[in-house]
């Protein structure tokens, strides 16, 4: 039941990684500026959510975007950082390396949480 969501979100994960390759590579088109494009994509799709989330309310949940924290925003703002950093080492590495170290991460996220006591094993 989980497979084609899987493979859905490799397909996908794959294609946007190919295209940001592309994008920011050194032997393609070498955009100069990886963060300030993703900064400015994250801030498009947050104005067209909130516009979205306020006008039609009941069809995308426009409460939860109108009472969102600081600490919700903080949170969400880290996470594109860390997006935008991704695709600053796009320009720099590999796209296999990128791909590989990307489906490892995983692994120490879960490695870190087991440590730091914030999961725990169910066998």
């Amino acid at each position: 039941a989980y497979l084609p969501y899987m493979a859905g979100w490799i397909f996908f994960s794959l294609v946007l990684t190919t295209y940001n390759k592309f994008l920011f590579g050194d032997q393609e088109y070498h955009f100069p500026c990886p963060l300030l494009m993703t900064s400015f994509q994250f801030l498009l799709e947050w104005i067209i959510s909130y516009v979205l989330s306020t006008t039609w309310s009941d069809l995308f949940g426009g409460e939860p975007v109108q009472k969102m924290t600081w600490e919700q925003f903080l949170s969400i703002s880290i996470s594109a950082l860390d997006i935008g950093m991704g695709n600053m080492s796009l320009a720099r590495v590999s796209l296999s390396f990128y791909t590989m170290m990307k489906a490892s991460s995983t692994v120490f996220v879960l490695g870190f949480a087991l440590f730091f006591r914030l999961e725990t094993l169910s066998c």
